[in-house]
């Protein structure tokens, strides 16, 4: 395990540069496309802006914004696949926040704390014929 980290810690590294940039991209040319393409409201426009700024490092790795280092990695650093599937991820973000909220009431129930299943987790009943 410590060696794949060590290989994930120096992939990152030697990427690094290159998230930037697509970052870059994003963040100076999709993102305002898709604002005057949608009509993004302000709320839309910040998501996916902070969606894009995305800092958290991730769990192997000290380095890297997290979206754009997923997103390039996937499509094998190919920055052209990778701006693409940015912009997809993004309209499917969207499309979920647009969708109207459903109460949970009645087809979701947490059972009390000392309800646990046998790992220690809280129990959660879903009743799907109440959607």
């Amino acid at each position: 395990l410590l060696g794949d980290k060590e290989k994930l810690d120096d992939l990152y590294r030697k990427e690094l540069c290159a998230v930037l940039d697509l970052q870059s991209v994003l963040l100076d040319q999709i993102i305002p496309d898709m604002v005057s393409d949608l009509g993004m409201n302000e709320s839309s426009r910040h998501y996916t802006e902070e969606w894009a700024k995305d800092t958290r490092t991730r769990r192997f790795c000290d380095i890297g914004p997290h979206a754009m280092t997923t997103s390039l990695q996937r499509h094998g650093f190919v920055a052209y696949f990778a701006l693409e599937d940015a912009r997809e991820i993004l309209m499917r973000r969207l499309e979920l926040l647009r969708r109207p909220k459903m109460d949970s009431k009645g087809f979701v129930i947490c059972l009390p704390p000392t309800s646990l299943d046998p790992f220690g987790r809280p129990t959660i009943i879903i009743k799907p014929t109440k959607l």
